[in-house]
């Protein structure tokens, strides 16, 4: 189920349309309706749309549509029996998603750099593909950037204000994903007892161009949906499909968070995200290379060879340690090659390395080569995972006194 500040509510599998409710359960009342019209069996009362709500958008295939009216009659819960793109479709389009996502875009962007460590207090920074949870008593602040064709996901609890942010970049760590952070986020709760605010920011419409017949789009095989919908699609499928109530904050991803520039190119409005723990606000920001730390270049490396390794398979890289407020990067290996590897990248110009090795080639920040280039630079000259990691022993990072990162081990 999928629920925003209007009441679309995300999380629990909807009730069977066709399973029979007991007079016990009258508190919540269920009735079930196509988005076309209300089948002929169903109580005219339960299944009139209500007249304050926009009438439901048509989705092809006549996706069915459940709202739960309570008895008095101030809360409206809509249940989803589709598919993930179905309901997504559906969100898109409603008034309070497009308001939200239009509240976000006109937010200013604040910029986070280590220099204002003693403004912004304690953050957090994710990279792609990890995920932090952490303790608003602790952390201020928490966020991501880089995004083109991700998404930034962020899970807060009403109840303690834990605060889960991860960088997701494909739809195979989507599952496992959400279950590592709502695992590091609840601790001996049962799934009625806490509600959730979630938020996904980022992704666009990256579809290509239908007449397109460019030499970049056919060496690549984009597929014709672009990377950012099935990401999208699935993400919130498994917050439908999760056992906890989830309100659906903000959904400014795909055609809400795309511009075209002026080179006629589409990317993103928002590509980094920053959440208050405190309060759970989240703005549009972007963070400079002192402040995507602790140990950059190593967490960028560990994302590179990672999915070669079956211990990450499907998972989201697990860095930060919320309790004790520190990083910690397990020891993981790479083979010799990767330095041959680098060196016939950093052999592409530029433009050949964008349009190779990204998958929105046209929409990277003004430093995505560089900081790659830094990565391969590292492997260059450290062939041997050893010398990372001493003694096969992590590397970890403590908070200093002004909030910033000194390595301990």
């Amino acid at each position: 189920m999928l629920r925003c500040r209007i009441g679309l509510p995300i999380g629990r599998k909807a009730r069977n349309p066709e399973q029979k409710i007991s007079p016990a359960q009258a508190s919540l009342w269920v009735s079930s309706l196509l988005l076309s019209s209300p089948g002929p069996d169903h109580n005219d009362d339960l299944c009139r749309w209500p007249s304050h709500l926009p009438t439901p958008i048509p989705i092809p295939g006549r996706c069915p549509l459940t709202f739960i009216l309570s008895q008095s009659a101030k809360c409206l819960m809509f249940c989803f029996f589709g598919q993930g793109r179905e309901i997504l479709a559906y969100l898109l389009e409603h008034p309070a998603v497009v308001s939200s996502s239009d509240r976000l875009k006109d937010s200013p962007e604040t910029r986070v750099s280590s220099a204002d460590r003693s403004l912004l207090g304690r953050f957090v920074y994710v990279f792609q593909r990890e995920y932090a949870t952490v303790d608003p008593d602790i952390v201020q602040l928490a966020g991501t950037d880089e995004a083109t064709t991700c998404v930034g996901l962020v899970i807060r609890s009403r109840n303690s204000g834990m605060t889960s942010v991860s960088h997701m970049d494909f739809p195979g760590v989507v599952s496992n994903g959400l279950e590592q952070m709502m695992s590091s986020i609840v601790v001996n709760d049962n799934p009625g007892d806490t509600a959730f605010d979630v938020h996904l920011i980022g992704g666009f419409d990256d579809r290509p161009k239908k007449h397109s017949s460019d030499e970049v789009t056919s060496e690549r095989k984009q597929k014709k949906e672009g990377f950012s919908l099935p990401l999208c699609s699935k993400m919130v499928e498994a917050l439908q499909d999760s056992q906890w109530k989830f309100h659906l904050q903000t959904l400014c991803v795909l055609k809400h968070n795309t511009k075209i520039d002026s080179m006629g190119n589409a990317c993103p409005v928002i590509s980094g995200i920053l959440v208050d723990t405190s309060s759970g606000s989240v703005m549009p920001a972007s963070f400079d290379r002192s402040s995507r730390g602790p140990d950059e270049i190593v967490r960028r490396i560990r994302l590179t060879v990672c999915s070669k390794d079956p211990k990450w398979k499907g998972k989201l890289l697990e860095t930060y340690d919320t309790s004790r407020d520190r990083f910690e990067l397990v020891p993981f290996t790479w083979v010799p090659d990767w330095r041959l590897y680098a060196l016939s990248l950093q052999e592409l110009s530029d433009s050949e390395y964008l349009l190779g090795c990204s998958t929105s080639p046209f929409a990277e920040g003004p430093d995505f080569v560089e900081n790659e280039r830094r990565k391969w630079d590292y492997l260059i000259k450290n062939p041997d995972w050893r010398y990372t990691f001493v003694n096969k022993q992590p590397r970890i990072f403590q908070r200093t006194e002004d909030g910033g990162w000194l390595r301990c081990g």
